[in-house]
């Protein structure tokens, strides 16, 4: 999630990420990992990536001009994939970080990539946290945020632009009956 402007207490961009993974995933929870990549002939980008030892990308990174960006997966609660034409979403924001000096700059980089996979991809600097929302063979949309000053990072954040879209179980109960990417209890919070 994320809060700026007048919902911050200290009047800055807050940030936060929890990895809520599916239990296959889960269990490399304790093997986390920050790697700090400083490559020379990258516009002098340096980029942070949080995530497990052994996956490159991390699920989270930010760069040293203050970007920062999160991958949602949607495969299990939102239809689409493409693995033939398409890249990782992780990997689409890591170069874009590599490259990118701004949130704009980063946006069009991001773009410019077809995805593989279905996704929520969360891009933030010090003024505006953004998502973007993307399925295969679709325009992605860029969204402001559920309201002013926040926006909840999920997988659960709906517009027209996915064809067929619905929750992976169509009649769960919170905590009682849930998807791999726990979409029911997201959804309870989110509602």
């Amino acid at each position: 999630m994320s809060a700026w402007g007048e919902r911050s207490k200290s009047d800055t961009m807050l940030v936060a990420r929890n990895l809520d993974l599916i239990t296959q995933v889960g269990q490399l929870d304790k093997y986390n990992s920050l790697v700090i990549y400083n490559p020379t002939e990258c516009n002098d980008n340096s980029v942070a990536s949080f995530g497990f030892i052994g996956l490159i990308p991390g699920f989270t990174m930010i760069n040293n001009h203050g970007l920062f960006f999160e991958a949602n997966d949607g495969q299990s609660s939102v239809p689409g994939f493409d693995v033939m034409n398409g890249v990782v979403a992780l990997n689409t924001g890591f170069y874009g970080l590599l490259d990118a000096k701004n949130r704009k700059d980063f946006i069009e980089s991001f773009y410019a990539v077809p995805t593989m996979t279905s996704h929520f991809s969360a891009i933030v600097d010090k003024d505006q946290a953004q998502v973007v929302e993307r399925a295969s063979h679709n325009v992605p949309k860029l969204l402001d945020g559920q309201g002013e000053g926040y926006l909840f990072f999920t997988n659960l954040y709906r517009t027209a632009d996915f064809k067929n879209e619905k929750i992976s179980i169509n009649d769960c109960v919170e905590k009682t009956r849930d998807s791999a990417t726990y979409a029911c209890v997201r959804y309870h919070h989110f509602e």
